[in-house]
């Protein structure tokens, strides 16, 4: 039997964090820079509890407004040029980072198994209001189908486990 890690589903950009002490960047997927175009990121930085982190933000750099995704707002917050009307939106505009997976600390940790990274990710990440670890929920698949079904919560991706239940009881504490 195989069992599944799935993800909430985001609406944002694929954006990799690469943190190095006090400094902290993010990249498009397509290689481009753009911390200049989130102040906010020096706050993240703050959220990681590591000298040195790569984050990947799968799909989930987002601007919440009152608790509500907004994907029109962050993709408004991309697409900014200008220094003064950057730093305008990070208060009309605010930029929540939701994280997804862990790729690297001190070490490479891409060898791991998703579920093994999640659980250094949740615990490498002090929640703020730039930062969060996106849920996830593990399970066979017809249990998180009901999961998604009584919570009406749409899931992103999921990832066959070909281990047993009992490997991943223990990796879930």
């Amino acid at each position: 039997m195989y069992f599944f890690l799935t993800n909430h589903e985001w609406d944002g950009w694929r954006i990799l964090l690469h943190k190095h002490g006090d400094r902290v960047e993010a990249y498009t997927r397509h290689g481009n820079n753009v911390t200049a175009k989130f102040p906010a990121l020096q706050d993240v930085g703050r959220s990681i509890n590591e000298h040195a982190a790569i984050i990947d933000i799968d799909c989930e750099g987002i601007v919440l407004r009152n608790g509500v995704l907004v994907f029109d707002d962050f993709a408004y917050r991309g697409r900014l040029t200008n220094t003064s009307k950057i730093e305008q939106a990070t208060i009309t505009h605010p930029v929540t980072f939701v994280a997804l997976d862990v790729l690297a600390t001190n070490k490479t940790l891409t060898n791991k198994l998703l579920v093994e990274r999640k659980k250094i990710l949740s615990s490498i990440i002090e929640s703020s209001n730039s930062m969060l670890v996106t849920p996830s929920i593990t399970g066979n698949g017809s249990s998180i189908f009901q999961i998604t079904k009584d919570k009406g919560k749409v899931l992103l991706e999921s990832e066959a486990i070909p281990h047993t239940k009992q490997i991943i009881d223990q990796m879930n504490g």
